[in-house]
């Protein structure tokens, strides 16, 4: 919980390093890890001001070290806004528990 908590924290200051710190080491969902990070910059930049939001968060321990989130996340810059059924998978890492995978399930707004 509190990882997602300070992942939302990280995105809503525009943190680049807190943010990219919230996922495991080499995190690379579609592309390089160096490519993800580089694009998320980017994303985080560009607005003025971001402000995520955290709803109905359950939590499921899959194992020892793994486990599963769902949550509504509201997200809203300056220029967008949209709020989204996401699921994230956590791996436990030696500095705590780090995003491991993440997909939208769908477009609530």
């Amino acid at each position: 919980k509190t990882s997602l908590q300070n992942w939302a924290a990280a995105w809503s200051q525009q943190d680049i390093e807190a943010y990219v710190g919230s996922y495991i080491a080499n995190y690379s969902p579609d592309s390089s890890h160096n490519a993800w990070v580089k694009q998320r910059k980017a994303k985080l930049s560009r607005p003025k001001s971001i402000a995520i939001g955290i709803e109905d968060l359950a939590v499921m321990i899959l194992d020892e070290n793994t486990a599963r989130a769902e949550f509504k996340q509201d997200y809203r810059s300056n220029t967008y806004h949209d709020q989204v059924l996401k699921q994230m998978t956590l791996s436990k890492q030696d500095d705590g528990w780090k995003i491991s995978a993440e997909k939208t399930l769908k477009k609530l707004k």
